[in-house]
């Protein structure tokens, strides 16, 4: 089963940190690139002063007065300068004895780079090509960045930590959005709950938008399938009571036929007598149609047993059961099984019909206990054949343990037989799920 919750969280998580590390690698470019234009910008600050103070003399560059910031002097301060051409160049105090490498650019063009350079310095580098005394200078000055480049490392530290702090806070938030999302489907589950154990219960209201046609549509369905139930065991009860009057009528004709034919029709007509006499039996045990409901034996039981006690005078029907146990099982198949239980044991029973029902682990137990004649021990297996009647001096179609067998079979339970003195026991176990 998928948590539609697990999969909005999964697919959010995912889309915030895409986006934060979206955010964060162009924001670290960004920092770059203004980084590197601010220092580059200086840098060609100091290259104009270099060509306004460049001079040649006797076939010589040099550096008329101080131009430069006493930066320059020192050794390896980080900011060093080079003005060269193919023969001679002039070199600021600063790089010592290091010789960096270094290209000759083209009069009017400029370039920038990074490179390393000593004591693990990490130059930023500007190059321009000039034209003076009718020679190709090329004016070099450098900058180290190092300390720029620790400082950034710290900045995308510091709002990576206040990216992932920003994404669970965000995870938070989701998560209590929608758990208060997932709590407006609270009532369709307990509107649905009720229904299933028959109880009355207000229509929903105010549901979200994207929630309500499937409410509606689910009340629709219910209310349909209801309908559509109740016409077919309506129509079953109707038909049986109009078969009853037309097989009456056949009762008679078969009589007046001769000797030799009455057996053959009469067998016929038992056997639609039966199968008439078992849909009027569904329909008073099941009364009005409530598909997938639960059964809520407090309510269910006592107007079955009412009905039993009408249809058998003799009988008296005690149940046992707790107050309040509801068989997860569907209302209908429950009723028609232990009405055909009830009708059987009344049938055959003496006047004490004893009905146990109970929760035990895993599983429910029913038992019904009659004090009838009982049935000898190796006759009980017989009883779940379709149609056997044991006893042929009493009415009835034969189909009554079987239909219970079948209702069984179809919850993976179990139906047994065990013989008391007097009478008979049945008991059934049924799954909790």
């Amino acid at each position: 089963m998928h948590s539609l919750r697990s999969q909005i969280k999964r697919y959010s998580l995912i889309t915030f940190a895409l986006a934060i590390g979206g955010v964060l690698l162009i924001s670290d470019q960004v920092l770059q690139r203004i980084t590197q234009h601010y220092i580059t910008t200086r840098l060609q600050h100091d290259a104009d002063s270099l060509v306004a103070a460049l001079s040649l003399q006797n076939t010589q560059w040099v550096l008329a007065g101080r131009p430069m910031a006493t930066v320059y002097d020192r050794v390896f301060s980080g900011h060093y300068y080079v003005v060269f051409d193919s023969n001679t160049q002039v070199r600021s105090r600063s790089l010592w004895d290091y010789a960096p490498h270094l290209e000759s650019v083209a009069p009017g063009k400029t370039a920038s780079y990074q490179t390393d350079g000593p004591n693990q310095q990490r130059w930023l580098v500007f190059t321009q090509g000039i034209s003076k005394a009718e020679k190709s200078v090329t004016i070099w000055v450098a900058e180290d960045i190092t300390p720029i480049l620790q400082t950034q490392q710290q900045y995308r530290w510091m709002v990576l930590g206040l990216l992932a702090l920003a994404l669970l806070v965000l995870l938070w938030l989701q998560q209590r959005l929608l758990g208060k999302a997932f709590a407006r489907l609270d009532p369709i589950r307990t509107h649905l709950h009720n229904m299933r154990l028959g109880e009355e219960d207000k229509e929903l209201q105010d549901m979200p938008s994207e929630i309500q046609p499937l409410v509606d549509e689910i009340g629709r369905l219910l209310e349909q399938l209801g309908q559509r139930v109740s016409r077919s065991r309506n129509a079953l009860g109707n038909l049986a009571h109009e078969m009853k009057r037309t097989l009456q009528r056949l009762q008679l004709t078969i009589e007046q036929v001769p000797e030799q034919q009455r057996a053959e029709a009469q067998s016929a007509l038992n056997e639609l007598q039966r199968l008439v006499e078992r849909e009027l039996k569904r329909a008073r045990i099941a009364g009005s149609s409530s598909p997938g409901r639960h059964t809520v034996l407090s309510k269910e039981l006592p107007p079955l047993k009412e009905i039993m006690e009408k249809l058998y005078p003799h009988c008296h029907i005690q149940l046992h059961y707790a107050d309040g146990l509801i068989l997860p099982q569907d209302r209908d198949d429950m009723l028609e099984l232990l009405g055909n239980l009830l009708d059987n044991a009344c049938r055959y029973g003496a006047s004490n019909i004893q009905v146990f029902i109970k929760e035990e682990h895993d599983r429910y137990q029913l038992r019904v206990m009659d004090d009838g004649p009982g049935i000898p021990g190796d006759k009980l297996e017989q009883l779940k054949d379709r149609g056997q009647r044991l006893d042929e001096h009493i009415e009835g179609s034969g189909l009554g343990l079987s239909i219970c067998e079948d209702i069984v079979r179809l919850y993976s339970g179990l139906m047994t037989f065990k013989p008391l003195s007097p009478g008979l026991e049945i008991e059934i176990l049924i799954p909790s799920k």
